[in-house]
This record gives structure tokens, C-alpha cells and sequence, in this order.
């Protein structure tokens, strides 16, 4: 064999795990399978190459054993932090006593809101309406009644 051709090998053996994904060139590609078409020594190593690929592939992997499964999940156990617990009737009793507070707190604000009206109409009316206003409006839309 000639230097070239045990050149082109060795380029060919480095490329062959990428022609063998499809990851070369188009035309990087057809320059190795050209020369796989020639040569048997690197046919020879892609057929190699194509059996380990399929024997890893096919390989089942063990799971870990259970010695090591039952140290692991103990020292999960051991390891996890502690949870507060809140049983249910407290969450209920902070729950009704915010919804009191929230309950004053909004009629603290409207008792706030309608203290300097003289009537619950003053605090729907604005101040601009009086009530002649008002009585003409019936007035006009019931005929005077």
C-alpha cells in the first residue's frame, strides 16, 4: 500500500463515526463511500464499528441494586427537611379572623365615606342636583303628577 492510500484511511477510519450518523458534508460523504467501495480494510472497520454501535445500543442497562436503592431512599428520609405542620382547624381559625378584619375594615371605609353626608341619597347625588331637580324630572316624565 502507498502512503497516499494508508493516508485516505486514516481519514476515512476518523471520519467513519460521523458518515455512519450523517453528520458529513454531501460531499465529504460521497468521498468516503467512494472509498469504502474500494477499500476492505476500512469496509472492514465500518462494519466493526456498525456492530459495536448495534451491541451498545441494544445493551440493557442494569438498575441499581436494592442494597444501594434501600441506602439511598434511607438517607433520603434522614436528609429531608421537617415540615411545619398546620393542622386544619388553625388554618380555619386565621382564615375567619382575616375575613373579620377585612369585613370592619371595609365598613370602617364606607362609614368614613358617607359621615359627612346628611342622607344616603347625598352620597349618591352629586352636589349639583337638588331636589327640585329631581321633582321636575318626574314632573316632566310622569305629566305632573
Amino acid at each position: 500500500m502507498s502512503n497516499r492510500v494508508m493516508s485516505k484511511c486514516s481519514e476515512v477510519k476518523r471520519l467513519l463515526p460521523a458518515w455512519l450518523d450523517g453528520e458529513l458534508a454531501p460531499a465529504r460523504r460521497d468521498e468516503v463511500a467512494k472509498h469504502l467501495a474500494a477499500c476492505v480494510v476500512c469496509r472492514a472497520e465500518m462494519a466493526a464499528l456498525r456492530s459495536d454501535r448495534q451491541a451498545l445500543v441494544s445493551a440493557r442497562v442494569p438498575g441499581p441494586s436494592s442494597f444501594l436503592l434501600t441506602r439511598v431512599m434511607a438517607e433520603v428520609k434522614r436528609t429531608r427537611p421537617a415540615r411545619i405542620a398546620m393542622p386544619i382547624p388553625a388554618l380555619r381559625t386565621a382564615v375567619a379572623a382575616l375575613a373579620v378584619v377585612v369585613g370592619l375594615g371595609i365598613g370602617v371605609l364606607l362609614g368614613r365615606g358617607l359621615a359627612g353626608s346628611r342622607s344616603p341619597s347625598d352620597a349618591v347625588w352629586p352636589a349639583s342636583y337638588t331636589e327640585p331637580v329631581v321633582v321636575d324630572v318626574y314632573e316632566s316624565v310622569l305629566g305632573g303628577e
